[in-house]
């Protein structure tokens, strides 16, 4: 017989970036996030100020958030959201995602985050 665990946990994570000092890097360039934890499970945010893909020109802003742990799938409902310099939430940037994160897919985000 099989087990396994559930566990529901709820967290949230304030990446800091400076866009304007970012803004210049190349297309698939990223700054990472430190390591976090939320549901006994370590997490990273991959920030791409020019985009991760060459074919959109740096238009967008991508952004992932991955799992730190091999071998132990975990799904989660997570969202990105700006914060603009008064550290006030822009109501139009929040993204809501459902992912199930899988050793064969240990990242989800959106590659066009905004533009």
């Amino acid at each position: 017989m099989d087990s396994f665990s559930m566990v529901a946990a709820t967290g949230c994570y304030q990446f800091k970036i400076n866009h304007s000092k970012t803004k210049d890097m190349g297309i698939g360039q990223w700054i990472t996030s430190p390591k976090f934890r939320v549901g006994q499970h370590d997490w990273v945010i991959y920030y791409y100020p020019q985009g991760d893909e060459k074919h959109n020109n740096g238009k967008y802003v991508s952004v992932y958030l991955e799992l730190q742990r091999e071998f132990v799938d975990v799904t989660a409902e997570f969202g990105f959201e700006l914060l603009d310099k008064h550290g006030n939430v822009s109501p139009t940037t929040l993204k809501l995602l459902h992912h199930k994160f899988t050793s064969k897919k240990i990242n989800s985000g959106l590659w066009d985050f905004f533009a």
